[in-house]
């Protein structure tokens, strides 16, 4: 959509600049409100964040697209990134209670389904939109609130019969290595979401129709969420530290020849980078609940929409580049990021990268 938001809002000349704040808005929003909610479902009983927060999801950001000006897009961002934001936290904690012994796996299924539905949302609405135009927005919203209220029905005596959440004990949660993972996980979150943002206005500035470039970057997401599953049973089953290596080493060769090449290549490289950066992604999660001596909202918000969020927010300077130097000079910039946060990687405790030897 955001080609789509930019054009009805921008002026021609700041286009990559207006794409930036979009995505820093709903990165601030999602982040801001995620790190929020966490520290209020440490504190009271949160099952029914899930649902309210996927019905206030469902609504704005669907409305969106029907949004007749900036101001109006940005209050329709703040209430679906509040959803969202209530919705992760007690979501990936009933996944880590759920997955017993296999974190990385639980937590790969986890993140995969969203983002399965971040690689198919997008590509049916651009289809749907292609052909009814504007009156698609409107009914989009009722899968969402369909799923809402089943969850509300599934999971309404368990809201009641709720335990009231005991203080956490132990180390601080904004301890040392909590702080190195979100930095990490922030800037290799800013390398795939810049691709996925300005590679979209990239592909339609070259003429590229809207639904041609919604395959091209449902698959890029679709790479990731195969790379989420396969990296969580990888950390379990062999070496965590070799895939966190892998992850962060081998992208960035790979996003910068697909910013250099055409056709299948393109394509070969793109998704193979994606592939391969998401391979960790659980797996951070699951090192950020193992930061504090028993796992919090709070510590898995920081490296989720805590760092997801900041990323975002970095799409506004990283717009404001591509508006001057261009936008694949810009990318190319960010496919070294993962190389940073593989020095930092060096910085985190032993026990962490290497579970089974601590």
């Amino acid at each position: 959509m955001l080609p789509i938001l930019v054009d009805r809002v921008a002026p021609s000349d700041q286009r990559e600049l207006y794409a930036g704040l979009l995505v820093a808005a709903a990165g601030a929003f999602n982040s801001i409100g995620q790190v929020g909610f966490a520290w209020i479902a440490d504190r009271v009983r949160s099952v029914s964040f899930m649902w309210k927060g996927l019905a206030g999801a469902a609504v704005g950001i669907s409305l969106v697209g029907l949004a007749p000006n900036l101001f109006v897009m940005i209050a329709l961002l703040l209430v679906g990134g509040l959803g969202i934001a209530a919705f992760h936290p007690p979501s990936a904690m009933a996944a880590n209670r759920l997955s017993i012994e296999a974190k990385g796996v639980g937590m790969s299924i986890f993140i995969c389904g969203g983002n399965l539905g971040q690689a198919a949302g997008p590509l049916l609405l651009m289809v749907a939109y292609e052909r009814w135009s504007n009156a698609v927005f409107l009914p989009a919203m009722i899968p969402g609130l369909l799923m809402a209220a089943a969850m509300a029905a599934l999971f309404y005596y368990d809201a009641k019969t709720e335990k009231r959440p005991k203080p956490a004990e132990g180390a601080p949660v904004f301890n040392k290595p909590l702080i190195i993972l979100w930095t990490i996980v922030t800037l290799r979150t800013l390398t795939t979401i810049g691709f996925l943002n300005f590679l979209s206005i990239h592909l339609k500035d070259e003429g590229m129709t809207d639904v041609a470039r919604s395959l091209i970057l449902s698959g890029y997401l679709l790479f990731g969420s195969v790379g989420m599953l396969l990296g969580g049973y990888a950390s379990d089953k062999f070496s965590r530290n070799g895939v966190l290596i892998a992850s962060l080493l081998l992208p960035a060769p790979l996003f910068l020849g697909a910013l250099a090449l055409k056709g299948p290549l393109f394509l070969t490289t793109l998704f193979a980078g994606n592939f391969l950066l998401q391979l960790t992604t659980p797996v951070y999660i699951v090192i950020g609940q193992e930061t504090t001596e028993q796992p919090t909202n709070l510590a898995t918000s920081m490296v989720m929409g805590g760092a997801w969020g900041a990323a975002a927010v970095l799409n506004l300077p990283a717009g404001a580049a591509a508006n001057q130097i261009g936008i694949v000079p810009m990318l190319s910039g960010l496919a070294f990021l993962p190389l940073i946060c593989l020095a930092l990687l060096t910085l985190l405790p032993s026990r962490l990268k290497h579970p089974k030897s601590a």
